[in-house]
């Protein structure tokens, strides 16, 4: 839903299923999400057309009992993680009806209760801070593809992503704490990566 054209709020549901560790390890998510558009309410401006995009976001889990080797080693049947975002960013056009918007999209995630936790001999530990990443991302509107077949946007770009300790230590090497045994990012905090995708509206 979207409110005098800045405002958007959306909800939904999600389910996850971890195929390496068992059918039994899903776990079923719900979720607000509120972003704010604040293009051209600033009082300065970048080179182009300045915009930037606020998002926060918010999830309550469910989940069953934990399997050894599951996402959420804690019996605990409920966990909850709060996100927040901005992507500050401005357009530009490089050659006649070949704008681009270069962004800068920023996500930090945050445990409010139970959700970045790892089982260690010492116990189940919670850990508040879940990861950061932040994008480096250039988005290409395709205007030669006809309207009638919708609004054509490439998007791609190399992301920086920390990993809190526990999802290093659940990121790592093979081992019983790995989420499906694959050496996923080597057990290191920092990583990079990079994005491409195609998005159509209608």
């Amino acid at each position: 839903m979207v409110f005098f054209k800045r405002l958007t709020l959306e909800g939904g549901w999600n389910l996850y299923a971890y195929p390496g560790i068992g059918s039994s390890a899903q776990v079923q998510e719900v979720y607000g999400k509120v972003g704010f558009d604040d293009g051209g309410i600033w009082p300065f401006k970048l080179p182009g057309d300045q915009d930037s995009r606020s998002r926060l976001m918010s999830c309550s889990q469910a989940r069953p009992p934990a399997a050894p080797m599951g996402p959420a080693p804690s019996a605990a049947s409920m966990a909850s993680t709060w996100e927040t975002g901005i992507d500050p960013g401005y357009a530009v056009d490089v050659a006649k009806d070949w704008p681009i918007r270069l962004h800068l999209p920023f996500t930090l995630g945050l445990s409010l209760s139970n959700y970045y936790e790892v089982a260690t001999a010492a116990g189940v530990k919670d850990q508040t801070f879940g990861f950061a990443d932040l994008g480096f991302v250039a988005d290409v509107p395709l205007k030669f593809v006809p309207a009638r077949y919708g609004k054509w946007t490439v998007s791609g770009g190399p992301h920086l992503l920390w990993l809190g300790s526990n999802n290093k230590l659940l990121a790592g090497p093979p081992g019983p704490q790995a989420l499906n045994g694959l050496n996923v990012t080597g057990g290191k905090g920092f990583e990079v990566y990079g994005i491409a995708g195609l998005k159509i509206e209608y």
